[in-house]
């Protein structure tokens, strides 16, 4: 019998399932400097490799038949269900036992394989199950990736996703090209409604143009009892198609001030204006209102002035989307009844008031969310300095609602977050902005969560970070010193958006390396600004895509 040990078992698992799908497995992924774990790998493949009967090399000759596929930027494949098989990870390396028995856990219903500027890969089971929650990950139960980056149906990198030592959630990428596993770097692993593993940059996969993927998920109960049950995809031991890189492309939404930029978003968002049902009017000079407003999806927010002429392009751009309703946020005090007539050209009009920015933004909260079963989370972002809440409008989970900084939370803000019953309620930004005792006092007995860093820029990775822990297709940029653009920029949805310096000019004021390092992670095919050359200059605009 061989002594499979925790971190041995993974090896001997990912062999066994393996062993048909990938040559050049002598060596599988985990402590390689283990002399005991690299003989207990080099038996086991030895052992697959005698059970399969015609071997791998007829396997990798029939996988590539037909030949790959043209190349596109990202695939999705299904997968069977009930398909999962019960493995022995340790016993008689001459019989790995491998019989089909129902395990949800481990059954593949769907992965998908994106290569922007870097790699991004996700799998679905049928039943999910969270690594930080469930007690099974701290097992020998994991995801493995293999990555065919030369088409030869060879498994050239190996993407480790599991619990670490410390129980921390982790993706290591290993080179296998050359028999023995070589640690090649790490990349950022997580988990939603799906497990993601991102920012898999080329370098770290030999500089590939292209990568064919395949991926196997393992699940164990019990470490004592040498059983897993296991699913691997795509079947029959073959690759995905291809999936190339492509070069990342830049844009800009912007207009000659705030008005005009206002109205470029929108029609950047709402192409068709049969997607519009409503118009939001938020005033151009104070953006409380339009901070809270970002969670509204009917339609753009536009700026107006307070009380005067609106700007013909927004009145053209009213037009064109032709809302059934014109709202105002906020009193009077904000839109004036002349500015919300004449921007509605005859259309219904309504206001989403309340006596003050704090009562706006529970109106604003009821009227988009009046069914609490649609919130999950409730925001919080300071009311009288919302810096690190100016990205928040790309969050979809709940509402956004304003606190004072360390200030007893006002009644109806405690009764908008017993309404809606959100699973847990999160800060925006740093306790500078939402001290420990508002948001304790907020959330009541629920989870809370802090979304914040050092600063507004580092707030808005953060924000990132969690409305879009896997790849979006665009990153969009906004000034870090002006709020007007990023605020009115949170009715875009398939991105975030991330703050930068109006410009740079290295090598003394070089591109925010945090943001580098974001937009990396990632993988946007596109990175637009919002805003003018004032706002956003090319510069920062190049840099962003070079990242």
């Amino acid at each position: 019998m061989i002594a499979v040990r925790h971190g041995s078992r993974r090896v001997a698992a990912l062999v066994a399932a393996l062993a048909l799908a990938v040559s050049g497995l002598a060596a599988a992924p985990a402590g390689a400097a283990e002399a005991d774990l690299v003989a207990d790998r080099l038996a086991l493949t030895r052992a697959a490799r005698a059970a399969t009967g015609s071997g791998i090399a007829a396997m990798q000759a029939q996988q590539l038949q037909p030949p790959p596929q043209q190349p596109g930027t990202s695939v999705c494949l299904g997968d069977a269900a009930g398909d999962t098989k019960r493995m022995t990870t340790g016993g008689s390396p001459t019989d790995p036992a491998a019989t089909p028995e129902d395990k949800p856990q481990a059954d593949i219903t769907r992965f998908c394989v994106n290569f922007g500027q870097s790699l991004g890969l996700t799998v679905t089971t049928r039943q999910l199950t969270n690594p930080l929650a469930d007690p099974n990950w701290g097992n020998a139960t994991f995801i493995g990736w293999f990555l065919d980056i030369d088409d030869d149906g060879d498994g050239d990198f190996f993407v480790d996703y599991s619990l670490d030592a410390d129980a921390q959630l982790t993706a290591i990428v290993y080179d296998v090209r050359g028999g023995q596993p070589v640690e090649s770097c790490a990349a950022t692993a997580a988990f939603t409604d799906r497990h993601s593993v991102s920012d898999v940059r080329r370098s770290c996969i030999g500089d590939a143009e292209s990568v064919r993927a395949s991926v196997a998920v393992f699940y164990d109960e019990n470490i004592d009892d040498d059983i897993a049950h296991s699913d691997v995809a795509p079947d029959g031991g073959a690759f995905s198609q291809s999936v190339a890189t492509q070069p990342r492309d830049k844009g800009r939404h912007g207009g000659l001030e705030r008005m005009e930029t206002s109205v470029r978003i929108s029609q950047a968002r709402f192409p068709n204006p049969a997607d519009v049902s409503h118009v939001y009017l938020a005033r151009q000079d104070l953006f409380a209102d339009a901070v809270a407003g970002g969670v509204l999806t009917r339609g753009p927010i536009l700026l107006v002035p307070n009380c005067g002429d609106v700007l013909q392009v927004t009145r053209d751009e009213i037009s064109r989307v032709n809302p059934t309703i014109v709202y105002a946020l906020g009193g009077r005090q904000a839109i004036c009844d002349a500015t919300l007539q004449q921007a509605a050209g005859g259309r219904p009009t309504a206001r989403i008031a309340g006596t003050g920015r704090v009562e706006t933004a529970v109106e604003i909260s009821k009227f988009q969310f009046p069914d609490a079963a649609d919130v999950t989370d409730v925001y919080l972002a300071r009311a009288d300095l919302f810096v690190d809440a100016v990205v928040g409008g790309i969050l979809t989970r709940g509402p956004i609602l304003l606190v004072g900084s360390c200030e007893a939370v006002p009644t109806v803000v405690r009764n908008e977050i017993a309404r809606t019953q959100p699973q847990q309620v999160a800060a925006l930004g740093g306790t500078a902005a939402v001290c420990e005792q508002v948001l304790r006092e907020a959330a009541g007995e629920r989870p809370t969560l802090r979304l914040g860093g050092t600063g507004r820029a580092q707030t808005a990775i953060q924000i990132s970070r969690y409305q879009f822990p896997g790849t979006a297709a665009t990153a969009y940029l906004s000034r870090a010193d002006l709020f007007a653009d990023a605020v009115v920029g949170g009715i875009l949805i398939d991105g975030p958006i991330l703050l930068v310096p109006n410009c740079v000019a290295p090598p003394d004021q070089p591109f925010p390396g945090d943001v580098r390092a974001e937009i990396s992670r990632l993988s946007p095919s596109r990175v637009v600004a919002l805003g003018g050359v004032r706002a956003v200059c090319e510069a920062v605009l190049d840099a962003a895509k070079a990242a």
